[in-house]
């Protein structure tokens, strides 16, 4: 014998759904009163978030020498000299040590405000000045007065700060064309673009570093083996491979754009690029109907199934 909750979960359909809801609408009303307020509240003092752009291609340096590569690449393999790295894309490489712990700590934070990555509250556009949190950083004192437990300091860390880093960063590549889209984001925008700038000039500034102490390290040993073979043909190699480091080393020291060349220049917009205001009214209109919903349904089941145990119960 079904008991008459089972029949009343029976009926509980969408028309008694819409019914049971429209008997509640100012309870309904209040509920996404309230919520279309806090989220309103929540759109108007979220902060801009301005983000700089760039799109960068591979430079292709290499592309000098792929001819001078192909007279020697037989020979270098017969004398048992490798070219190490000389089919590796740089750029691909490039795009991991922007976002590496490494650089960031050796190349950005450095030359950065660490305040500006931490403690920013809000800029203000007509003097373009940041105001920052108090309960964070004293902008009078230029101290950080943050309370935090062991092991963290007052004044973040290397490592929070990269963690702050990956959060503002956006790098990908095109596998079709190579192409680098990097962007970075900020409530200033002209910090977001001195930011960017420093970042490409930067990746590009390490690597062509790094290659000239390779090439530098390798024209020292090249020469130190010259030295000691009295093999002709292996110092033919030699020979050969020392030119192309003087080439490497050359063209290391003379290109700007040693990794990247800049298709599309960071600018600061004049536009933000987040927060959607209205996205933030919707979804707070969206949590509220859900809330009220359930809080009917959940106080119209609560109901009938204490109804349910008075009519068993009087049986």
């Amino acid at each position: 014998m079904e008991t008459s909750n089972t029949k009343d979960m029976d009926n509980f359909d969408i028309k008694a759904i819409y019914f049971l809801i429209w008997k509640r609408k100012y309870f309904v009303l209040k509920i996404l009163s309230l919520f279309f307020i806090l989220s309103l509240v929540q759109a108007i003092f979220t902060p801009n978030i301005y983000s700089s752009k760039a799109l960068l291609a591979p430079a292709n340096l290499e592309d000098s020498l792929s001819a001078k590569l192909g007279e020697f690449s037989s020979l270098s393999g017969f004398s048992g000299l490798s070219l190490l790295g000389e089919n590796a894309d740089p750029s691909v490489e490039a795009v991991q040590r922007v976002i590496s712990y490494d650089f960031f700590n050796d190349y950005v934070l450095p030359n950065i405000q660490l305040e500006n990555l931490f403690a920013v509250k809000k800029w203000i556009p007509e003097s373009n000045t940041i105001e920052y949190k108090a309960r964070i950083y004293d902008a009078k004192t230029k101290k950080w007065v943050r309370d935090v437990k062991f092991p963290f300091q007052p004044k973040p860390s290397s490592q929070e700060a990269y963690e702050a880093y990956e959060e503002i960063i956006n790098i990908s590549q095109d596998r079709r064309t190579s192409f680098v889209s990097i962007s970075i984001e900020h409530q200033s925008p002209h910090i977001a673009k001195k930011w960017l700038d420093l970042i490409i000039s930067n990746i590009n500034e390490s690597m062509r570093e790094e290659d000239k102490e390779n090439a530098s390290n390798a024209i020292i040993f090249l020469n130190e083996t010259s030295k000691t073979t009295n093999n002709n043909q292996l110092k033919e190699a030699i020979a050969i491979l020392l030119e192309d480091q003087m080439q490497d080393l050359m063209l290391a020291s003379a290109h700007k754009d040693y990794v990247f060349k800049t298709i599309d220049s960071p600018l600061a917009p004049e536009e933000e690029s987040s927060p959607n205001r209205f996205i933030i009214v919707f979804i707070g209109l969206f949590i509220g109907t859900i809330i009220a919903i359930s809080a009917i349904l959940f106080s119209y089941l609560k109901s009938q199934l204490t109804k349910s145990k008075l009519d068993i119960s009087s049986n």
